[in-house]
This record gives C-alpha cells, structure tokens and sequence, in this order.
C-alpha cells in the first residue's frame, strides 16, 4: 500500500487486513498512532483483525503509549494484544535484527529517568515513581547473530548499562558501495556500529536514542545539519541560531520535526510567516516534508556548548518542557549550569565505570589468590571425598567474597532420596549447621537439608552460558558429584590435571563408536553408586538461546533407571561471556526441577526424558530455543 493512500484513509490499512485475512502486517509507529486517534468509530464498524497474528511495529522509535491505545482502540474488533511486536532492524543488517518471542507481546521497562540520563545506568524504576520514563524492548538477535553494548572506548558494558548498539551476524553488510569513509566508520573490527544508543537486560534489547542526532519521523531518518544549514542563510535569522531536532509529541506519542530558529530582532507578524513559509520550503526542498513547529525566538534562545556547539538535546528537552521562550539567565550563569551539569554527569558516568572496573579487579584478585591454591590442594590431597570438599569450599570462597553467592531454589528435591538412617540424617544437618561457609539464606537451608543426605545416585543435567558454570555448582551442590566432560579438556592441564583429581568423567564427542564406549562406562559408574554432572549441550556460546541438548546423559539415566534432576544457571553468561576474560557483576540463580525418572530403557523413553529436562530448563532459562 502506498504511504500517501495510508496517509490519506488509515483504514484503508485495517480493511485490507480484514479482507485478505493476513497473518502478518508491518507499519512504523506512527501509522499504529493514527489509526488509534484518528479513526472514526463508523470506519471500524464490522472490522475483524482476529486473523491478525504479527503486527510488526519498527523503522522508527516505538511508543509505549502508542501500542497500549492502539490494542485498547481495536481489542474490541478482534485485534489481540499480544499480537503486537515491537521489533528493530536497520539496512546494514539486511533489515532485520532483533525480534522477541513469537506470541509474548510488547516488553516494557520502567527506568529511573534521572539515572538514565545522569550516569547511563537504566536502574529499575521504584513502583511509585510517577516520572519513571517507559522503554519499549525490541526482542533479542536472530539466531547467528549477536548484539553488544559498548562504551565511547569500545569496552563491553554490562546489562543495564547504556551504550552504543553493536552487532555482528550473517545478515551484516561488508561496507557501503564506493563510500571507504563510510564503511570505516560503520566496522570495529567484526562488528559494525548501528548509530543507536540501548542497553540490554536478559538478552533483551531497549533502544533509547540516537548516537549522532538523527531525526527519525514517519519512518524516515533526518540529519538535522543540512536543514540547520539551509535555515541559517534565511533574511531575518541568526546565523549560528538554528537548531534542528525531534520532540516528542505528549498527545501522540509520535515525533515532530521542530526548527528553532533566533531572529536578528522583533519581527511583525507578516515578516514572521514569511521567514517560516521560507523555512518550510527549505524543508520539503531537503527532507521531502515540511516542519511540524516552527520557534522563532530571540537572540540566545539556543543552547550552545562552551565551544559553540548546538545542544539539540537540550533544546528538545527546554521544548518538550514549555521552556523554551522563558525569560533567558544572563551568559555567565548559562555557562556556569552547563558546567555544572556536565560535570555532574561525567562524574557519574565515571564513577559507575570506576565501580564496574574495581569489582572486575578484585574478581580476578580473588581468582588468583585462591584458584592456584586450591589447584595445588587437589593435586597433592590423598583422598577423594576429600578433594571434593576442597573444590566446593575454594568455589563458595570465590563466590562469596565477590559477592556472587547465587540464590538457591529447588535443591530440596535432593531430600528424601538417600538411604541412610534417620539418625544419619540428623548428624549430617547438624554438622552443615556449623559450616562457615557463606551461602545465600534460602539456598543454605536447602542444602542443609539435602547436603550429604543421599547415597542413591542422580543424574544433574544443566544448561551452560559460561566457563564458571562449574564453579557454580560445585558451590551449591553436594560434594558427591562428578563432572562428565568433553575430551579435549584432558589437553589442557589446567583443567584436565584437577578434572582428573576429581574423578570426573571424559567422553569424546565425535567418534560415534568411543562415545558408545564411554556411555557403557557412565552407565558402570552410575550402578556403581556415582552421581554425575552433565552439560548436555556440549558447549556454550556468546549469544544467548538454548542448544540442542545431546542424548548420552539420558540414555545413561533410562538404562540404569538413574532419575535426572534438571538444572537452570542463570546470569552466567552475563557474568563471562564467551571470548573474553573480563567479568561482569551479574546475579546468579541455580534453579532446580523436580527429579525426572525414564518410562523404560527403549529409545522412545529416553527422547521422552531428554524432551521433559529440556522443556522445563528452557521455561526457567528465559532465553530463545536455539535448537531451532
């Protein structure tokens, strides 16, 4: 349909819907706002939009209140709200990138706005905060491709922190067509630069302004300088006066265009039409629409930098205010509160950084004064049971003093399976009751109450993010587990020397005929009354999503009648991702299900319990099916 016939009759949209029965639609978020606004009640009448399963809503700032009064204005003609699917994509990404979960619905975030404009830091907004400001997530990467969060530096920011929207994928353009200059700017080694600024929370991508100004209106986007440029040669205005940005139209929820433009002196009212007939011209001459406001206003209206540059953002912020044209502070104190400000900022911005870069330094601190230690304590201790204490005390040491003690739920399940005797039992708790070691409260209790409890053999099966999600749970579960893992650890050994210390099994993944072999070795260990540890997935990546699990852990469990408890880490991967060395405050959670027991030992049982511990580890994890 032609933007001009939309423009035109909006129904025309929802009609076409309704008469071809479609699935899928998209539209800028403009076109949602005027059909939620301008339509008459007459227009709808007999509308049906239940067939409508995506209304994609992109290529332009995507409005909260928008797409509550859009699903509020047509819920009653069939349009089901969770159909609505804020997404976010861009040319040099072959269009789309992020998109969220199919049959969600938008995501809202509720921020602390002075933080998020002070210190960049998108703080969760108190449930009475009236001002909080709402963001809008546009989804997460499509499969293959990967979206960060960097600062000026180009160092990795963590979740919540804001930054400039990166991303590298499949769908990525080389460059730009005999444009060298461009195409610089646009790579950073693998990833190319969106010009967006964001941040992201479990994956989760929220947009939250322009890195270079541009205007983005009806779909289009603006670069306020050529306009800004035109307007400073008009009669009657200031040169250097002008300045060109979006603001937010309160009534709409869209943006408007708005030229603000100091005149050389009071002008009558038929000079004034004739510098803005003038500037609409130069409008639709450069940007093929005309202003939506246009502020003529006396000499210093425009906010400048001590340098002399134009301060769009704080003009729009003065104009979305009502105090644009307000009695002006004499220089001296305008330069003054800009310093001020300025300074404000930067300190905060510095300080979170200076936060997020000491934690990291004492995290690695921590790691090298007690991993090596520990490292030596498994090679050289005699006994086996010993040697797994040793591993998760130097693990719930590491955790604990950097503050990454996970929260615990569900290690309750592992109650009630031992065979030991009560009196047994009783010694064993009271023993945990006098550990030291730092836990969170509720997983303490939980382990108290399983810890050592049991001597029947479980198989944990557990999603991995990370290379410290080991670590993780040998701080959290029993010391009776033995880690199953890949081969090619035995390589390196750093890992293989301890792994083997700690009776860990290895299995080789790509000879079909070894991995048979090792399996009847697990199922051995297992009738044997061992506990094992598996990653099903095999190994981890940066992007978020679950793989798809491999089946040795579960035919070991159907042949010996072993049940399966599954296990979700979460924040880990936040924590380190994949690639690089330098870690991330995140927090943990260890997330236990309830044991899972095979319907038999035949094929069709173990795809039955693989399909089961897969299912609720993927419900809990809040991530993509990556399996596909």
């Amino acid at each position: 349909m032609s933007p001009l016939v939309f423009l035109a009759r909006p129904g025309r949209w929802l009609w076409a819907i309704h008469r071809h029965r479609a699935t899928i639609s998209a539209a800028p978020n403009f076109a949602y706002e005027l059909c939620a606004s301008k339509l008459d009640e007459r227009e709808l009448d007999g509308l049906d939009l239940s067939c409508w399963r995506l209304a994609y809503n992109g290529a332009e700032p995507v409005s909260p209140d928008t797409i509550e009064r859009f699903a509020a204005r047509l819920f009653s003609r069939g349009f089901n709200p969770v159909a609505m699917t804020p997404v976010y994509g861009l040319a040099e990404s072959s269009v789309g990138l992020t998109f969220p979960p199919l049959g969600r619905g938008p995501l809202l975030d509720r921020v602390d706005r002075l933080a998020l404009s002070r210190t960049g830091i998108a703080l969760p907004a108190r449930s009475d905060d009236t001002h909080a400001q709402r963001l809008v997530s546009c989804g997460r990467p499509l499969p293959g491709h990967v979206i960060r969060i960097v600062d000026v530096k180009g160092l990795e920011l963590p979740d919540r922190a804001q930054g400039r929207v990166q991303f590298r994928g499949p769908s990525a353009t080389s460059g730009y067509f005999r444009n060298p200059e461009a195409t610089k700017r646009l790579l950073e080694g693998e990833w190319l630069n969106t010009g967006d600024l964001g941040y992201l929370v479990a994956a989760e991508l929220y947009l939250t302004g322009r890195e270079k100004d541009i205007i983005i209106r009806g779909g289009h986007n603006i670069h306020p300088q050529e306009l800004e440029e035109a307007v400073n040669l008009v009669p009657g205005v200031r040169r250097g006066g002008v300045s060109v940005f979006p603001a937010t139209d309160a009534r709409t929820g869209t943006e408007r265009l708005v030229v603000l433009a100091e005149t050389r002196e009071k002008v009558d009212l038929e000079e004034q039409g004739r510098i803005e007939a003038e500037i609409n011209r130069l409008a639709v001459d450069l940007i093929g629409m005309p202003a939506d406001d246009i502020v003529l206003a006396p000499p210093r209206t425009v906010l400048k930098t001590s340098s002399g540059k134009i301060r769009r953002a704080a003009c729009r912020e003065r104009y979305e205010r009502g105090e644009l044209l307000k009695a002006q502070r004499a220089p001296w104190r305008q330069w003054l509160r800009l310093a001020y400000t300025g300074v404000v900022a930067e300190v905060g911005r510095r300080g979170s950084h200076t936060l997020e870069w000491m934690w990291s330094a004492w995290a690695w601190t921590v790691f090298v004064a007690i991993v090596p230690f520990a490292w030596l304590l498994l090679v050289f201790s005699p006994a086996l049971g010993l040697r797994r204490r040793i591993a998760r005390a130097s693990a719930r040491l590491v955790l604990a003093l950097t503050g990454l003690t996970p929260q615990v739920e569900g290690l309750s399940h592992l109650v009630g399976r031992g065979s030991l005797h009560p009196q047994g039992v009783r010694r064993i708790r009271n023993a945990a009751e006098a550990t030291t070691t730092p836990l969170h409260p509720q997983g303490v209790r939980r382990i108290r109450n399983a810890a050592e409890a049991t001597t029947t053999p479980l198989i944990v099966v557990a999603n991995h993010a990370s290379y410290l999600d080991a670590l993780i749970l040998a701080a959290v579960l029993p010391p009776r587990f033995a880690y199953v893992a890949k081969e090619e650890l035995l390589r390196n050994p750093l890992a293989g020397i301890p792994l083997r210390r700690l009776a860990s099994a290895f299995v080789e993944r790509f000879d079909s005929a070894r991995g048979l072999e090792d399996t009847r070795v697990l199922e051995a260990r297992v009738r044997a009354g061992e506990s094992l540890i598996f990653f099903p997935e095999g190994t981890f990546r940066r992007e978020p999503g679950l793989l798809p699990f491999r089946l040795g852990a579960f035919v070991v469990a159907a042949h010996t009648g072993i049940p399966v408890l599954p296990v979700t880490l979460t924040g880990s991967r936040a924590l380190l991702p994949d690639t690089t060395l330098w870690p991330h405050y995140s927090k943990l959670q260890v997330l236990a299900g309830a044991p899972l027991s095979a319907q038999g030992d035949d094929w069709q049982a173990v795809l039955q319990l693989h399909d089961g511990a897969r299912r609720w580890i993927l419900a809990q994890l809040g991530e993509v099916d990556a399996a596909g």
